[in-house]
C-alpha cells in the first residue's frame, strides 16, 4: 500500500471475470506481458497486484482470489483477503448475484468502503438473449415474412433492455432482502471497457456503462481518502462444540445427514416418481445453464411452450419436472434450484433438494468446478447414484479464447503479414484444444484433491445438443 495512490480491489465468485476486468481497466490485452492471468480454470490463487501502466493514473488494481472455490469459503472471504485496506471495491458478478456478493457488500458498509456492483460479460449475456429470441421468432409459424423480418430487426434492442431490466431488478431485490441500501449496477464487458480505456472505437462492440465506471470509482475513493479508524469488535464467546464446528467447516468437513424413511417416501411423492421411467436431475451452481440443458435434452427451444424457464436472474426457485415430449423416451428431467444463491447453501444442497431419489444426476458447471460440485459428487458416491460431469456453454468459452488469441496475434508486431494470417487460420483449433485440456486438467485435479475418483467430463453447448436431439 502506497500513500498517494488509489488501491482498488476486484472481488467476487471465481469465474466472474475479475482478471479480465483488471486487464481492461489498465488498458492491457489478456494473455500479454504484465496482464493478470486469465483461464477457464481457477487461475487466481493469491492476490495479484497490478499498477496502472499509465503514469497519469495513480491506480493500483488488485485481483483477489475467487470466492466459492474449493479453498475459499464465502463467509470469511472479506477478512481472509484483507479487503478492509482498500480505497474502493468492485463486486463483480457474471451470472447471478449471490451470498458472496452480499457478504462483501455488508462488510464494505461496516468499513465505509465505497463498493461498486458490476455485471461482467454483458455482451455475452445479451448475445444469448438475442439468439434465444431470434430462434423463437424464426420458428413462430403464426408470423408472416414481413412480421418476422420486422421483429428480427429489433431483437438486439429488445435483448439489451431485457438484460438491463432483469439484472437491475434482481440486484435491487437481493439488496432489499438483506437490508442493504439500493445502489447502481454497472453493466460492462471486457472488450468495450478495454476500448474505452484505450480511447479506441471498434465496430461491432457493444457499449453499456463502461465509460462511467472508472470515473465513479476514482471520485468515490477521493471522497474517502482518509483510512478508516479501527473499531474493535465485541468478543464472541464460543463453546467447545461451536469451535469444533467452525474448525470442521474451515477444513471442508460437513456433517453427513441421512434422510429418514418418511422423508425419502415424501420426496418420491413430491417429485411424482413413476416406476418404469428414468428420473434424471440436472444440478449445479445458479447460472450454469441447467434450464437450457433440460430444454436441449428434450428437443425444446428456450422460451417456448413447455420449456424450462431461463433468464439472466435466478429463475429456478422450486424443482421443475419436465417429462420428455417424445413418447419413445421414458425420461423425466428435473431442473433443480441453483446452489450458491442467497437461499440455498452449498453444504445441505443435496439433501434439501432430495437428490437421493434420482436414477442419475448431471452435475453442470459453467466457469469453474466448485465446492458445490464436489459436495454433490461425494453424496452421489454415498448413494451409489451415477453422475455425469458436464461443462456447459462450451461454444461461448471457446469463442472467448479464440478472440483473446486473435487479439494477441493481431497486436504482435514481431509477426509479418503471412505469419499473422497463418496463425489466425488455426486460432479456432488452438482454442478448442486449450479449452479441452484446461477443463479436464482442472476437474481431474479437483477430484483428486477432494479424494474422489477421476471421471470423464462432457463438454457441450445448448445449440449443439438441441440439434443432436432433434
Amino acid at each position: 500500500y502506497q500513500e498517494g495512490k488509489f488501491h482498488f480491489a476486484i472481488a467476487g465468485l471465481s469465474g466472474s471475470g475479475k482478471s479480465s476486468l483488471v486487464n481492461a481497466f489498465r488498458g492491457v490485452l489478456n494473455e500479454t506481458a504484465n496482464a493478470a492471468a486469465i483461464g477457464i480454470t481457477e487461475t487466481t490463487t493469491v492476490v495479484g497486484r497490478y499498477p496502472d501502466p499509465n503514469p497519469d493514473k495513480p491506480c493500483v488494481w488488485y485481483d483477489i482470489p475467487g470466492a466459492g472455490t474449493l479453498t475459499i469459503k464465502d463467509w470469511d472471504y472479506f477478512n481472509k483477503q484483507g479487503l478492509y485496506i482498500f480505497d474502493a471495491i468492485i463486486v463483480l458478478f457474471d451470472n447471478r448475484f449471490t451470498a458472496t456478493d452480499i457478504a462483501i457488500l455488508r462488510n464494505c458498509e461496516r468499513w465505509k468502503i465505497p463498493a461498486f456492483i458490476v455485471r461482467s460479460k454483458s455482451d455475452q449475456q445479451i448475445e444469448n438473449l438475442k439468439k434465444s429470441s431470434a430462434d423463437r421468432i424464426e420458428e413462430d409459424e403464426s408470423l408472416d415474412e414481413d412480421e418476422r423480418a420486422s421483429r428480427l430487426e429489433t431483437v438486439l434492442d429488445v435483448a439489451i433492455e431485457k438484460y438491463k431490466s432483469q439484472t437491475r431488478q434482481n440486484v435491487k431485490s437481493n439488496l432489499k432482502d438483506d437490508g442493504l441500501a439500493d445502489q447502481d449496477v454497472y453493466l460492462v464487458s471486457y472488450k468495450a471497457l478495454l476500448n474505452v480505456i484505450r480511447g479506441k472505437s471498434t465496430r461491432g462492440v457493444l457499449y453499456l456503462d463502461e465509460a462511467n465506471l472508472l470515473a465513479k470509482v476514482v471520485e468515490a475513493s477521493k471522497e474517502r481518502r482518509c483510512p478508516p479508524a479501527w473499531s474493535p469488535r465485541a468478543e464472541v464467546s464460543r463453546s467447545g462444540v461451536l469451535e469444533k464446528a467452525k474448525n470442521d467447516l474451515l477444513n471442508g468437513i460437513q456433517p453427513v445427514v441421512q434422510p429418514t424413511e418418511e422423508e425419502y417416501t415424501r420426496t418420491l411423492k413430491a417429485y411424482q416418481y413413476q416406476e418404469g421411467k428414468f428420473h434424471l436431475a440436472i444440478t449445479g451452481l445458479s447460472g450454469s445453464g441447467k434450464s437450457s440443458l433440460i430444454n436441449a435434452f428434450r428437443g425444446v427451444l428456450n422460451e417456448t411452450a413447455n420449456a424450462a424457464a431461463i433468464d439472466t436472474t435466478e429463475t429456478t426457485t422450486v424443482v421443475g419436472r419436465y417429462p420428455d415430449p417424445n413418447p419413445d423416451k421414458p425420461c423425466v428431467w428435473y431442473d433443480i434450484p441453483g446452489a450458491g444463491t442467497l437461499t440455498i447453501k452449498d453444504w445441505d444442497y443435496f439433501n434439501k433438494q432430495g437428490l437421493y431419489i434420482f436414477d442419475a444426476i448431471i452435475i453442470l458447471f459453467d466457469n469453474r468446478f466448485t465446492a458445490t460440485d464436489i459436495a454433490i459428487l461425494r453424496n452421489c458416491g454415498r448413494w451409489k447414484i451415477p453422475t455425469f460431469i458436464v461443462r456447459s456453454k462450451s461454444d461461448q468459452q471457446i469463442e472467448n479464447l479464440k478472440k483473446s488469441l486473435a487479439d494477441r496475434i493481431e497486436e504482435d508486431e514481431s509477426l509479418d503479414e503471412d505469419e499473422q494470417a497463418s496463425q489466425l487460420e488455426t486460432v479456432l483449433d488452438v482454442a478448442i484444444e486449450e479449452y479441452k485440456l484446461q477443463t479436464r486438467q482442472s476437474v481431474k485435479k479437483n477430484l483428486k484433491d477432494a479424494g474422489l475418483e477421476d471421471q470423464d467430463v462432457y463438454l457441450v453447448s445448448y445449440k449443439a445438443l438441441l440439434n443432436v436431439v432433434r
